[in-house]
């Protein structure tokens, strides 16, 4: 049997939707995070295990993290992946006991939908925060000692000679685009009354209007270009990538440049949005075929990336730590103090900064009205600042625009109840919105606290996360509230 005899669907709402793999050469696919799939081939799929011990798939979720067997029928295999990004093997048996190997490389998909794009935003991560590689086993970070696994690494997957080069070589295929005649414009021809023409005359069709009594006037042909193409929306979309990548290289020219680039050519081409990286949208010649390469070049070689992550790890964990590294950089806390949690994933620690202190999953064991200390307050995030000034953040790794108002209101009574154990004035919910938006803050109490949520997302620089918690911290800084 070919390689090529299994194949993949994802489950969407609106039905299954098939992948393609990644290698020609290989059953390899890059699927979304929670994503459920399904296996089918001429022979009838009988068996499934997981990972490099090869354990059976459970069916039903009573283990954390482990993938599930769902049922299925006429010899297709139902898999349902967890939230785990990184890389995931299956070895599936066939009904005549041949086995295949089947890897699912699964991005994070709450970041962006689309693979290039998730996986980026991952990598952008790992080098602010190189410790999240650890787990994931990816060759774009190097840890050079255990000290250095927190340092806001400036490491950036091209370096500014780089993506001068790059910015180069898609000016020039820009400038050879715009400047082509081909069959991206449109001819009008349209009668101009008299004898001034400001536009090229079609002497054929002003002739063929006098023979009909059209005399004086001319038939003049205007050249509209159709600018909304495969070509223009591909070269805005790498010039936006350009000009992310730059963000980490702090060059002020370099990124002047390249948003200065990207106006122009969104205002030739009259562009308003942007579409996600995709060389595949491209024709494979000429000068779509040259930003075609460009893209694959700038993307890593092709989809079938040397650079996926070899491990895996949980996203909500990786995010998490992510979000009370950059919040802990935003305050002035870059002392780093963390361990490894015990009895779970994850780990617990403080960052510290003058006049203030960052705890994260750290857990104060208090007894109340009980005989013994055995109730605790953990939340993600509590920070404390010298001068008494408190306040407590949830990290939400879900979207919390689609959950439903029992939930919602779940995470209102955590917050609350943080609050009030640390005395703070403000509770919010941090969270990776697709949607970019100004911190969205609810006064309570006549303004002595307050309760809200603020985007933290890493497609956005360092310098906006920071400028929105600040904003933040100073609406609940300068409440007096009302008694």
């Amino acid at each position: 049997m070919r390689p090529l005899d299994v194949h993949v669907n994802v489950i969407t709402p609106r039905g299954d939707r098939p992948i393609e793999p990644l290698s020609m050469r290989s059953l390899t696919f890059e699927v979304p995070e929670e994503a459920e799939v399904t296996l089918h081939a001429a022979e009838p799929l009988t068996h499934v295990t997981w990972g490099e011990q090869r354990d059976a798939l459970p069916t039903r979720e009573d283990a954390r993290d482990v993938p599930v067997r769902r049922p299925a029928s006429n010899g297709t295999l139902r898999i349902q992946l967890t939230g785990r990004v990184g890389r995931h093997t299956f070895h599936v048996r066939f009904a005549s006991g041949d086995e295949r190997l089947v890897t699912f490389f699964v991005y994070p998909a709450k970041l962006h939908a689309h693979a290039n794009d998730a996986w980026r935003l991952l990598r952008r991560m790992t080098r602010r925060v190189p410790l999240l590689a650890r787990d994931l086993h990816v060759p774009w970070t190097h840890l050079a000692s255990p000290e250095d696994a927190l340092a806001f690494a400036e490491r950036p997957a091209l370096a500014a000679p780089h993506l001068r080069d790059f910015a180069r070589r898609l000016h020039d295929a820009c400038v050879q685009y715009a400047r082509a005649p081909s069959e991206r414009a449109t001819h009008v021809p349209t009668v101009i009354p008299g004898g001034r023409v400001p536009a090229r005359v079609d002497w054929s069709r002003t002739l063929d209007h006098w023979g009909r009594g059209g005399t004086p006037d001319h038939v003049a042909v205007y050249t509209t270009r159709v600018t909304d193409t495969p070509f223009a929306r591909q070269a805005l979309a790498l010039w936006n990538a350009l000009h992310e990548a730059a963000l980490d290289t702090n060059e002020a020219m370099l990124l002047a440049g390249l948003a200065r680039a990207r106006t122009e050519l969104a205002g030739t081409f009259e562009l308003v949005t942007t579409v996600p990286l995709d060389a595949t949208s491209l024709r494979p010649h000429g000068v779509e075929g040259a930003l075609s390469h460009l893209i694959r070049a700038f993307q890593g070689g092709s989809a079938a990336f040397d650079d996926l992550p070899a491990g895996q790890a949980r996203m909500s964990d990786l995010y998490e730590l992510w979000v009370a590294a950059e919040v802990a950089a935003a305050l002035g806390a870059t002392r780093v103090h963390l361990q490894e949690a015990r009895g779970h994933e994850g780990r617990v620690g403080r960052f510290e900064g003058s006049g203030v202190r960052v705890e994260y999953n750290v857990e104060h064991l208090f007894r109340g009205v009980g005989s013994a200390r055995r109730f605790a307050a953990r939340p993600d995030l509590a920070v404390v600042f010298d001068d008494g000034f408190a306040f407590v953040a949830d990290v939400k790794y879900r979207p919390l625009e689609n959950l439903r108002e029992e939930a919602l209101r779940d995470i209102n009574a955590q917050l609350l109840r943080y609050m009030g154990a640390y005395h703070a004035k403000l509770g919010l919910a941090l969270w990776p919105s697709a949607h970019r938006f100004a911190p969205d803050i609810d006064a309570l109490h006549g303004g002595r606290a307050f309760l809200g949520k603020v985007r933290v997302h890493p497609a956005d620089d360092p310098s906006t996360i920071k400028a929105r918690l600040h904003a933040a911290l100073q609406l609940a800084r300068s409440s007096k509230g009302r008694s």
